[in-house]
């Protein structure tokens, strides 16, 4: 069953109170819609619960940019480039028609500059395993000005150019939510959880509300 077709709005509601969850996710941006799809794959029963609608928040007002953690390099933190770089692969992988690839240019002032950029860079793309098409590139004088027409090559004669990947961030989240969906799991958004209910130690049953409708709907 499609549960974001909203004709089908009583039955997703209906199927929140009837069956049985493993896993209740509250909020539908990146991250929930991500452990949606990852736990229902795995074979758990899996729902979704968000406020308002999917992707509504932080997850879509990013900068749009699937980077690989270039910026944590220069903090030390090694695990996060890995991560990211690793996350980055999966996406390009599970949705390429989501991935578009994207040229960042890093100027240098000079010579001792641009090599620094350059070691930085081959560390960056060790570390994250990168290949190809993907690696940079350097360049300078007129091979640099025709790259990038405005900048100013007096101040900045040679720059490193390497590949990151935008996104369509709402997308890739309503991208996520379907694929839970198909694989077994359940969403609704316009559903702000109003309360939980315990049994000993445990949360045995979350409350909702279905804005739309006025329902209250007991999971």
């Amino acid at each position: 069953m499609d549960y974001l077709n909203s004709t089908l709005r009583d039955k997703t509601l209906d199927a929140l109170e009837s069956e049985y969850f493993d896993l209740v996710v509250i909020g539908g941006g990146i991250t929930g819609a991500g452990i949606l799809r990852e736990a229902s794959l795995r074979g758990f029963s899996v729902a979704l619960l968000e406020a308002d609608d999917f992707a509504s928040g932080t997850s879509s007002k990013s900068t749009k940019l699937i980077h690989g953690g270039l910026r944590y390099l220069a903090m030390g933190h090694i695990h996060v480039v890995r991560e990211a770089a690793r996350e980055r692969k999966r996406v390009n992988r599970l949705a390429p028609h989501l991935a578009e690839p994207q040229w960042l240019m890093v100027p240098g002032r000079n010579l001792l500059e641009d090599l620094k950029y350059r070691i930085g860079i081959n560390l960056y793309e060790y570390l994250g395993q990168v290949s190809g098409a993907d690696l940079h590139f350097n360049l300078s004088g007129s091979a640099l000005r025709e790259f990038e027409p405005m900048l100013d090559t007096r101040h900045f004669p040679r720059a490193c150019v390497y590949r990151e990947y935008l996104t369509d961030d709402a997308r890739l989240v309503i991208a996520n939510v379907r694929a839970g969906i198909a694989a077994g799991g359940i969403a609704a958004n316009k559903c702000p959880v109003t309360g939980v209910e315990h049994e000993g130690s445990r949360i045995s049953h979350v409350l909702a509300r279905c804005q739309d409708t006025g329902r209250n709907i007991r999971v």
